[in-house]
């Protein structure tokens, strides 16, 4: 459900801030975006839309369908790396989905190199290593963070109709 979808958000967010320090900060600080909210509709859609091509697509979900969720960590850190010039340059953050959206069409998925942006994902130079231990203990954080978000919304929607 959609907890889970937020909780995978700000799990890969928090990878994003440990394996792409620049990226996040660019993202944070100058765009003045969420990681999660850029990351949202790959996690929610996992990547349906957004890599403008549909044999990159299928690879995802065939790793997907045999690795589970991590897979979607994998690609989302292995497309903001591969797509640094782009997240660098942009300087309006409405344009960032697009722009990495057509980054990926023109130069990582486009037809005949499906597979180039999946095989990027399981490169240690490109994403790093990611131990299960790491990931639980991030996956943790992040439930423990969304709760508290969905319980804060909660009390609001009371307050407001009390």
């Amino acid at each position: 459900g959609q907890h889970g979808v937020m909780v995978e958000c700000h799990l890969l967010a928090s990878l994003i801030k440990i394996r792409s320090p620049r990226v996040h900060a660019h993202l944070t600080d100058e765009l003045e975006i969420s990681p999660a909210d850029l990351i949202s509709p790959w996690i929610s859609r996992c990547f349906v839309g957004s890599l403008g091509d549909l044999e990159a697509t299928a690879r995802v979900w065939d790793c997907l369908v045999f690795e589970g969720p991590k897979v979607l960590h994998r690609v989302g850190l292995a497309l903001l790396a591969l797509s640094e010039s782009t997240v660098f340059s942009c300087a309006h953050p409405q344009a960032l989905p697009r722009l990495l959206e057509a980054r990926c069409a023109q130069a990582l998925c486009g037809p005949g190199r499906g597979g180039a942006l999946v095989g990027a994902a399981y490169k240690r130079s490109v994403v790093g290593g990611l131990p299960a231990s790491l990931v639980a203990g991030l996956r943790a954080a992040a439930a423990e963070e969304v709760a508290g978000k969905l319980d804060e919304r909660r009390r609001r929607l009371a307050a407001l109709l009390a």
